[in-house]
């Protein structure tokens, strides 16, 4: 059986038979607030720029904040690092 490579321009997702790797570059990135629903985008990363301070890696993102981060969906709710 041959792997199928699909990609999904929206988000950048690259699948591969049933792996699928996500990743989003925004450039200059975005606000916490403009992140799309966690749960319609399990495994994506985004660049945030506005998260508050990250006291834990892989706390709940809040933005009104000067720190830049990786925002991660667990399917949930979106993780900053």
């Amino acid at each position: 059986m041959a792997l199928r490579n699909r990609a999904d321009s929206a988000y950048g997702n690259l699948a591969v038979g049933n792996l699928v790797a996500s990743t989003v570059t925004h450039g200059s990135g975005i606000r916490v607030v403009s992140l799309p629903p966690a749960s319609a985008n399990p495994g994506t990363t985004i660049y945030v720029t506005d998260s508050t301070s990250i006291s834990v890696e892989g706390q709940i993102c809040a933005g009104n904040g000067s720190t830049k981060a990786l925002a991660f969906s667990n399917g949930s709710v979106w993780k900053c690092f």
